[in-house]
């Protein structure tokens, strides 16, 4: 599903880049985010947001730094894909806000294989 999603995004382009999103993680609710999407899109690189594990959970790895950016609710971990998606509808509408165009955002399963796969943490772009 990921590949089919990509090259989707890609269009005519052979590149896309890759997000590996959180809203619960200050950095990429600060600045992260939107900066990758606007550097990759600045270079014709289309961008494809996926929407993982909570970085910083509430309910169990809560961040001691708000950022710049302070949530408006609590993240705790997502207990099921309703949950994940929930967040990933926030986090995109949050993105299309700061970069002022849709972004295209999947949500990866609750078995975090696309995180296993890409080896997303602790940097997740």
């Amino acid at each position: 599903r990921l590949l089919s999603t990509a090259r989707a995004v890609a269009g005519s382009s052979s590149l896309v880049a890759l997000s590996f999103d959180s809203l619960s993680c200050p950095v990429w609710r600060g600045f992260a985010g939107a900066e990758l999407h606007r550097i990759a899109r600045s270079f014709g690189v289309p961008v494809l947001h996926v929407y993982m594990a909570e970085a910083h959970p509430d309910d169990a790895f809560p961040s001691p730094m708000q950022g710049p950016v302070a949530l408006a609710s609590e993240l705790r971990r997502h207990r099921d894909l309703e949950e994940r998606k929930a967040a990933a509808g926030r986090a995109q509408a949050f993105l299309t806000h700061k970069v002022g165009r849709p972004v295209v955002l999947v949500a990866d399963g609750m078995g975090d294989a696309l995180e296993e796969a890409y080896e997303a943490r602790p940097f997740r772009m």
